[in-house]
């Protein structure tokens, strides 16, 4: 059996196995070996670093045993000691039980196993661990997957997203000066594009405008909300390069007729969260690029409140799967560096800028931060969901 209590872990140890801890673990530092050892009725509580510790002893024993008998004791006590909470359900239902065969014990684990993974989880949304996989694992343009798009979108339905926004004004630029060159040498948009689209750009952020308006700008990849559109619109084929031009292809024409806005809107933001990749301009390394793979989830969280509100770190957490933000802080190697800014940059930025949210920031000292999150109109005529 386990039990929690904030920090501490109550583990129930049978009497054989905490005779096999006391026997075949040598290694095992006095202070722990004395607690097992005085356990009334087997039970031991344990901070999560202290499980970490016997557990490792336990498994370098488990590495090195050769017995059959002394393994099937132990490795009951080695799964009840894991932080996963799956391992530790079935360390508990397997725990004092008796099979006559493998058969036997293996029909049990799979009906442990179809319990788990159908049944809804409060951390998931509600979603069950089969659903959760369906919706990050399923193609988006797949009629299997549990998100759905509505391009039956009008002009006003999404004129508030930089995404189409930016991106229709860059089309219309580009048709504008299809005779004239637009591309430099090293294939970015040229100056004078960049220049005649500047003032009108839509951007997320809250930053001085004047400054945002007057600093001088040398090339794209200085101006985020071109920069995207244009990388975009060319991974989708609304425009391509030739020599010293970016042309507006067939298909981009076509998709500036008002008729398609809803088509236009839907290939920009699936080519913006499936083939684009949103950390690659980013000066944070590790890139943590696999965060984009689960944002289906984090689409799906939003919906499940029209606000969100306290802590940004509270916010994140939420949006995002928590095996996603385990493996987040696991790769932060720098003490400044917060699993939130990840998230707000890799989930919440983009979605942000695609339209389908709201940011409230409020400065503080030099930075402005995400106080409540809301969805918008577009989210919930664009998006739903169908299991």
């Amino acid at each position: 059996m386990v039990s929690f209590n904030q920090d501490i872990r109550m583990i129930k140890l049978t009497e054989q196995e905490q005779l096999a801890i006391l026997q075949h673990c040598p290694s095992l530092p006095q202070d722990l070996y004395q607690r097992v050892f005085s356990a009334q009725d087997g039970c031991l509580n344990l901070t999560p670093d202290e499980c970490q510790e016997l557990r490792s002893v336990i498994k370098e024993h488990l590495d090195q045993e050769v017995s059959s008998s002394i393994p099937g004791v132990l490795g009951p006590v080695f799964n009840k000691l894991s932080n996963n909470p799956f391992i530790q359900k079935i360390a508990e239902e397997l725990s004092g039980k008796d099979y006559d065969n493998i058969e036997q014990l293996q029909a049990h684990l799979d009906t442990l196993n179809r319990r788990h993974n159908t049944t809804p989880d409060p951390e998931l949304g509600n979603l069950s661990p089969n659903q959760v996989q369906r919706l990050i694992s399923t193609p988006w343009d797949h009629p299997a997957c549990p998100m759905k798009f509505n391009q039956d979108l009008t002009p006003e339905d999404v004129k508030d997203s930089p995404l189409f926004f930016n991106s229709v004004l860059l089309l219309e630029e580009l048709l504008a000066r299809q005779d004239e060159p637009t591309a430099t040498a090293k294939g970015n948009l040229n100056r004078k594009v960049i220049e005649a689209l500047r003032p009108n750009l839509k951007t997320i952020k809250q930053v001085d405008s004047d400054y945002f308006q007057q600093r001088p700008i040398y090339s794209e990849t200085e101006l985020v909300d071109l920069w995207i559109p244009r990388l975009i619109c060319l991974q989708a084929g609304f425009v391509r390069k030739l020599k010293n031009k970016f042309l507006v292809t067939k298909l981009g024409q076509e998709m500036l007729q008002s008729e398609n806005t809803g088509r236009l809107f839907c290939q920009l933001f699936t080519t913006y969260f499936v083939k684009h990749n949103i950390a690659f301009y980013s000066p944070i390394q590790p890139d943590f690029s696999f965060v984009q793979g689960t944002i289906a989830f984090s689409i799906y969280r939003l919906g499940k409140s029209k606000d969100h509100q306290g802590s940004i770190k509270a916010i994140a957490q939420r949006l995002v799967l928590p095996g996603v933000y385990d493996d987040i802080c696991k790769r932060i190697h720098k003490s400044w560096l917060k699993p939130e800014w990840i998230i707000e940059t890799k989930v919440i930025d983009p979605l942000e800028w695609a339209g389908l949210i709201t940011c409230r920031r409020e400065k503080v000292k030099y930075l402005y931060e995400i106080k409540e999150i809301k969805t918008t109109e577009l989210y919930h005529k664009f998006v739903r969901f169908a299991w």
